[in-house]
């Protein structure tokens, strides 16, 4: 059954803040929440600093009527560090708006170059998805790994970006993982396709897929190299496991 249209499932994919609720330029308080990361990481409170200026201005947890920006992750780079955040709707659920603020770093400090607002949103409970620093080809980037869920079915997406002048530059997002778990009752009708990344095997430019394809008991293995071509990944070996995009429509 298909339960998603190819474009429902990239419609979670942002290019450069089409949220008509937040304003690529307002800047929001900072969740309270944010105030347990700085103590565990007081890097991540300097670069929230840069970003937003200080002090900055934590919004009260008694509030619960108006968005927030939550600090994710702060990824290091050679000579440079991006800062993911995270901005929540009023009461923290539901889809959030994910910016990156570019950095170089000095003795000083870090020292803001650029800012890339809303570039891709969080899954519906609001979940950003792992975020990680890669390497493709010679460009430093991010890859996130996030989804979605509707009715019980589930689909997963990996997107990633490099860092060219300062700018986050997207590649076309893919879609790696689906499964119809929550929407049968059967175990034996369970559609699912696990997968595992590796960033730079076997080359610099390659991205390869590792999947576990789960198609109502039967269980096999495959594997997909993907090489970086532009903006584009491209399938060198292998083929995507087509109970993917059954599953979740394509």
């Amino acid at each position: 059954m298909k339960i998603f249209s190819g474009m429902a499932v990239m419609s979670l994919i942002l290019a450069g803040g089409l949220f008509p609720a937040v304003a690529q330029n307002r800047v929001w308080p900072v969740c309270s929440m944010a105030r347990e990361n700085f103590a565990k990481d007081p890097p991540l409170e300097r670069a929230m600093i840069a970003a937003f200026g200080g002090p900055l201005h934590f919004l009260p947890t008694s509030d619960k009527n108006m968005p927030c920006v939550q600090p994710v992750k702060l990824l290091h780079y050679a000579g440079e560090e991006a800062l993911v955040t995270l901005t929540q709707p009023a009461g923290s659920v539901g889809v959030g708006l994910v910016s990156a603020y570019m950095f170089q770093t000095r003795h000083s400090g870090p020292q803001l170059v650029s800012v890339l607002h809303n570039f891709i949103e969080s899954g519906s409970v609001g979940d950003p998805g792992k975020i990680n620093a890669v390497r493709i080809g010679h460009d430093d980037g991010l890859v996130i790994e996030n989804g979605d869920a509707y009715r019980g079915y589930s689909a997963q997406i990996l997107s990633t970006f490099v860092l060219r002048d300062g700018r986050l530059v997207p590649f076309r997002p893919l879609l790696v993982g689906a499964s119809n778990e929550g929407a049968v009752q059967d175990d034996t009708d369970v559609v699912a396709v696990e997968y595992t990344a590796a960033f730079g095997v076997p080359d610099r430019d390659s991205l390869t897929l590792h999947f576990k394809i789960t198609n109502r008991c039967a269980v096999r293995h495959q594997e997909v190299v993907m090489h970086a071509r532009g903006t584009d990944w491209i399938i060198a070996s292998g083929v995507m496991p087509p109970e993917i995009r059954e599953t979740v429509g394509g």
